[in-house]
């Protein structure tokens, strides 16, 4: 990588830093009273292995921060990434314990290759949920994902970084997200 490329990247890594530093542990909007509760498979954590996240403390809310559209609640974690890469065969389950009370297995379905060569995808779906999809990039010091269910809908789950080794778990409601 020459100079500027590394320079650009080093202001990308510290700008989102910057805007993660404004992120907090809270719960950010009263659930609409039309939420459905989360369904029942958030509850199935039977896998023999350890948990993806662990909580964190990081970097809590700022003056001026006005949280992303649409987030119902957030949670720091830090990532137990020898978890993701252990579940190496398809089949192999992952537990996601996203908040409290949602918490359950994903299975791998394929490893991926996304970006630069040491970039992979872990991409799978929660059993006997049907068109669930669970997609878990890292690569290079860096993680984000992403838990998509129709059964859950409209609740969707990303987890982004909020200032390393710190991320955080956003709950969305994905009727308030802007359309493309």
């Amino acid at each position: 990588m020459i100079g500027w490329q590394r320079a650009g990247r080093r202001a990308s890594v510290a700008c989102t830093l910057l805007l993660a530093a404004c992120q907090g542990n809270v719960i950010v909007d009263t659930p609409p009273s039309d939420l459905p509760p989360p369904p029942p498979f958030t509850k199935n954590c039977v896998s023999e292995g350890r948990y993806v996240f662990a909580a964190a403390s990081g970097p809590g809310p700022g003056p001026a921060s006005m949280p992303p559209l649409g987030v119902l609640r957030s949670r720091l974690v830090s990532i137990n990434l020898d978890v993701v890469i252990a579940a190496a065969a398809p089949g192999d389950p992952v537990r996601l314990n996203l908040f409290d009370d949602i918490c359950f297995d994903a299975t791998l379905e394929r490893f991926d290759r996304s970006g630069p060569p040491d970039y992979q995808v872990w991409v799978g779906s929660i059993p006997g949920d049907q068109f669930s999809t669970v997609a878990l990039a890292f690569g290079n010091g860096a993680f984000y994902g992403t838990v998509n269910s129709p059964s859950a809908a409209p609740r969707a789950n990303e987890v982004s970084l909020a200032g390393d080794p710190v991320y955080t778990i956003y709950e969305f409601d994905i009727r308030k997200q802007p359309l493309p």
